[in-house]
């Protein structure tokens, strides 16, 4: 297959080597057919047009309905992960993070607390939920740690009710 046509084409194998099982491509892209030059599979605008329609907006969904069950964490962190890699190879820009509603950035803990120390903010808030590393202000990646929401909100109330009752603990 000469290279113009291999940038328009893509195989079962290429699709195994992003993370897609032969029968998941089937099911999500139809059976392959073959290229004008007798290769087996799909045509590229095919398969962005499936990931960008169907999978992508679909994700967040799925992760969202198995965040907090701890069977599936990592399936669930494979699944943000895909959900990353989709938008990156789709070229969407400032996508929407599927959990972000749910978690709250060291940077927006920091400023809540007047500090940025990570050690202080772990001490408060217990151990981080996941890391994602994303390209700072000068270009350059910076790991993110992110905390949950839920256990963020019970921490600050648990502060709030020690305060008006006295700092005295039921």
């Amino acid at each position: 297959m000469d290279e113009a046509s291999r940038a328009n084409w893509i195989t079962t194998e290429d699709l195994y080597d992003q993370g897609y099982t032969a029968e998941g491509a089937e099911q999500l892209f139809g059976e392959p057919t073959v290229s004008p030059d007798g290769t087996l599979g799909w045509d590229v605008d095919w398969i962005n047009r499936v990931e960008e329609r169907a999978l992508i907006p679909v994700l967040p969904f799925l992760i969202e309905r198995l965040r907090g069950h701890h069977e599936v964490g990592e399936p669930a962190g494979d699944l943000v992960r895909l959900y990353e890699d989709l938008n990156r190879r789709a070229g969407l820009q400032d996508w929407p993070d599927p959990l972000h509603h749910h978690e709250i950035s060291e940077q927006e803990l920091a400023a809540k607390v007047g500090a940025d120390d990570r050690d202080m903010l772990s001490k408060l808030y217990g151990p981080y939920s996941r890391k994602t590393v994303e390209q700072g202000s000068d270009g350059k990646d910076v790991t993110v740690r992110w905390w949950s929401r839920g256990r963020v909100d019970a921490y600050d109330k648990g502060l709030v009710k020690l305060a008006l009752t006295g700092g005295v603990p039921d």
